[in-house]
């Protein structure tokens, strides 16, 4: 289990690794298995990797990711799809404001690859819904 928490904060301070891990094995064994790494640390590759070793230990039954652009979702795929594990999600924010050229080629890509997308902010922040209006 320390491989893919090691992604995000064991090995960061080696004097709380010890402590770091039991917290991490506690709630594994009380049933989390939603891992937010927005916020880690360590390099991409590791990143994948941890990923990867959720899934193949029965943690989670595919990946999502947040805020890839093309390439790297292109690049995670692949890394992924060599492992045998599948990229489900990608969540970006896309909105009828939102939509430029590099969010669309990201679009693109994940229908490509089958991969679904996910639109955090459709309004647009609040602009589209009607509730800000000029004094």
């Amino acid at each position: 289990m320390q491989q893919y928490w090691a992604v995000s904060v064991i090995g960061q301070d080696k004097e709380q690794d010890a402590e770091l891990q039991q917290v991490f094995n506690l709630v594994v064994q009380r049933g989390l298995n939603l891992f937010d790494t927005a916020d880690s640390y360590g390099t991409e590759l590791a990143q994948q990797a941890g990923l990867a070793d959720c899934y193949d230990q029965g943690l989670c039954k595919a990946v999502g990711v947040s805020n890839f652009g093309a390439k790297r979702l292109r690049q995670l795929h692949a890394y992924l799809s060599k492992r045998g594990v599948p990229l489900a999600t990608v969540q970006i924010q896309f909105s009828l404001l939102s939509r430029t050229p590099l969010v669309l080629k990201t679009k693109a890509v994940a229908d490509e690859l089958g991969i679904r997308l996910i639109s955090y902010s459709p309004l647009a922040l609040g602009l589209l819904s009607g509730s800000w209006r000029s004094p």
